[in-house]
């Protein structure tokens, strides 16, 4: 659970910088490629957990991950409607572009 661990202190970071205070809700985005194999659904899992560590602790935290299918031009997309949402920050695995 080390990457679960990295993803729970990069999301405490994430909620001690910024115009963000510590009583308001923070959204982190996850942008994943797919979620069809072990280590993507590991990934998901730690950042669940990390999510869910942090709002056992008092923090108001949302997770809203999205899933390209594999397609780096939805990705990419998704990664600006998760900006535009309001995003506090978004961790991202990026697509391979196949050519």
């Amino acid at each position: 659970m080390v990457g679960g661990l990295l993803l729970a202190a990069a999301f405490a970071g994430a909620m001690a910088t910024g115009p963000v205070m510590a009583e308001d809700k923070i959204t982190i985005g996850v942008a994943m490629p797919f979620q069809g194999n072990g280590w993507q659904k590991g990934f998901l899992a730690a950042a669940q957990w990390a999510a869910a560590e942090l709002n056992a602790k008092g923090k108001k935290v949302e997770l809203s991950v999205v899933d390209a299918a594999g397609d780096p031009q939805t990705q990419i997309q998704q990664i600006n409607n998760l900006t535009l949402r309001g995003s506090t920050s978004s961790f991202s695995n990026p697509c391979r572009i196949r050519r």
